[in-house]
């Protein structure tokens, strides 16, 4: 399931790039779960690295955060 969820978010994300940072972030998540750590790291220091604007964006990047010092 993790590939096919995958494939949803990157669809919903080429529509439109940025839209929701939730989105960006279950793709980062998708990549972990199939073991593609460098795809996964992208992912997660995009989100870091991006413009936080809602309360959710900043709880978003926290989670990316976290995540990348697992990584």
């Amino acid at each position: 399931w993790p590939q096919e969820a995958l494939d949803y978010f990157l669809k919903a994300e080429a529509i439109e790039s940025g839209f929701w940072l939730k989105n960006q972030l279950n793709i980062a998540k998708c990549y972990m779960q199939i073991k593609d750590v460098a795809k996964a790291k992208e992912w997660l220091q995009k989100i870091a690295a991006g413009q936080l604007v809602t309360a959710e964006d900043r709880d978003v990047a926290a989670e990316a955060k976290t995540l990348l010092a697992k990584l």
